[in-house]
């Protein structure tokens, strides 16, 4: 009896929020909930289109990471004002996706599923539905088809990627990390006014090159492994997202030395991820007491020929990200609240850059080059959408603190920022929810170093 009752409730909650076509159980007139069921076009699937659009325009594929932040905006912003369904909360799983939310009607109602997609012989995404409840009762097998057939309505990547380009889907696969979207397309995807965002006319444009060497001789060579090259920082300096560490700036660098000279040079690459402006001068980990370690050794060792030579600077993105993905920033990240976090993260990054850069200044002997990075913006996708908006505001912001910590120590500024412009998508992971570089990225990165030290290195003026 109980559950033929438990069948009855929960096939009645369905019908009362349209669910289920059955106003003879329900008692509700449809008519009398009027609205849209699907939203005509939202913000956050102009994001996810331009993030396609910047993978389809330089060769017709895309392969991308819809994060469960991505799908959650996507997912509410999809539903017009007469969706049966609200306050959706998605949470991914290897191979599946669990969807919370309310059922609107009379009264909310909490329901839950698991949506399992998978790719059709046509090359089109299909959504599974298991596992769905209606407040804490499991839902009646009679009602399996119509809710498979309103969970396709509302997640159809087909129609929200597709109505007026022929995309075709080659994987689609859930994990914890997000679900990957791998496919073709005819043509960049258009929004439903007829706009491509993201879409580029014309080639793309250049990725920056490094140089194998300086572009003119140095007018001070050392003898061979008196100089020592040292490099700091966070996850850019220990080479996260490079496909191997040969590839990393450092490295990279660190050759180029070796060519420019032409002589052995030695390195000291201490980066560690994960590491802000507090904690890599501080604590057991300290990469400044490390490097301050290392030149007095060196001059101390009774040689004079030997010195560090150049330290190279990364620091600033794990000070002000974690700050744009608190709950006060993702829900109103151009509100007075976050924004104030952010001003206050600046403030602190400042001071403890300067006490670093003072304490390195103070310890290194004359000549001894300095050069900190300036930072992109991962986010920099050019939809105009408010969180990109504020993340360019917010590096901004950093990079104006870096340049006056540079003024007041003597440093030298690589234009990493500056340099990727615009390229963010290209050049990192970001299409994947990585902010960090790719190969190119690195390759960017060690330019910007490069362009620096040629600035002020060993070539006279």
């Amino acid at each position: 009896m109980f559950v033929v009752v438990a069948g009855l409730f929960t096939a009645y909650v369905l019908a009362v929020v349209g669910v289920l076509d059955w106003s003879w159980l329900s008692g509700v007139d449809r008519s009398a909930q009027a609205g849209p069921v699907l939203a005509e076009q939202s913000a956050p699937r102009e994001h996810i289109v331009t993030v396609l659009n910047r993978d389809i325009t330089d060769d017709g594929k895309f392969d991308v990471l819809v994060t469960a932040e991505d799908a959650n905006g996507l997912l509410n912003g999809e539903l017009g004002s007469g969706a049966p369904v609200q306050d959706l909360k998605v949470g991914m799983r290897a191979g599946s996706v669990r969807v919370d939310g309310s059922l609107k009607g009379r009264f909310p109602v909490p329901f839950g599923a698991t949506l399992a997609p998978r790719l059709g012989t046509d090359g089109r995404v299909q959504i599974i539905l298991s596992e769905v409840s209606v407040s804490v009762l499991p839902l009646p097998g009679f009602a399996e088809g119509p809710v498979n057939d309103l969970t396709n309505q509302v997640v159809d990547f087909n129609r929200l990627l597709g109505q007026t380009t022929a995309v075709r889907f080659t994987a689609v696969d859930a994990s914890p990390a997000g679900l990957r979207l791998a496919g073709t397309a005819s043509e960049p995807i258009r929004l439903p006014d007829g706009k491509t965002p993201g879409a580029r006319a014309g080639p793309p444009p250049a990725i920056p090159k490094p140089r194998d060497l300086a572009a003119k001789r140095p007018v001070t060579v050392p003898p061979a492994d008196a100089w020592t090259y040292v490099a700091i920082g966070d996850s850019l300096t220990a080479g996260d997202g490079a496909s191997d560490l040969g590839r990393t700036f450092p490295a990279r660098f660190h050759r180029y030395l070796i060519q420019t000279l032409g002589v052995p040079v030695k390195v000291q690459s201490l980066g560690i991820s994960g590491q802000d402006s507090r904690t890599w001068q501080d604590g057991p980990t300290s990469q400044i007491e490390r490097a301050l370690q290392l030149i007095n050794d060196l001059k101390n060792d009774g040689d004079a020929s030997t010195r560090v030579h150049l330290i190279t600077m990364t620091m600033g993105a794990n000070d002000i990200f974690p700050v744009l993905k608190s709950q006060t920033c993702f829900t109103n990240p151009q509100g007075a609240a976050c924004q104030g976090q952010v001003d206050a993260a600046i403030v602190r990054f400042e001071q403890n850059m300067a006490a670093a850069a003072a304490r390195l200044k103070g310890a290194v002997e004359p000549g001894t080059l300095l050069i900190i990075m300036s930072y992109y913006n991962p986010f920099n996708f050019g939809t105009g959408l408010i969180f990109e908006t504020v993340t360019q505001q917010t590096v901004d912001k950093l990079n104006a603190a870096i340049q006056r910590v540079a003024s007041a120590n003597g440093l030298t500024i690589a234009d990493v920022g500056g340099l990727c412009g615009d390229l963010a998508f290209r050049i990192t992971h970001i299409g994947a929810g990585d902010i960090h570089p790719n190969d190119d990225g690195y390759g960017v990165m060690t330019r910007a170093f490069q362009d620096a030290y040629e600035a002020v290195g060993p070539f006279g003026r």
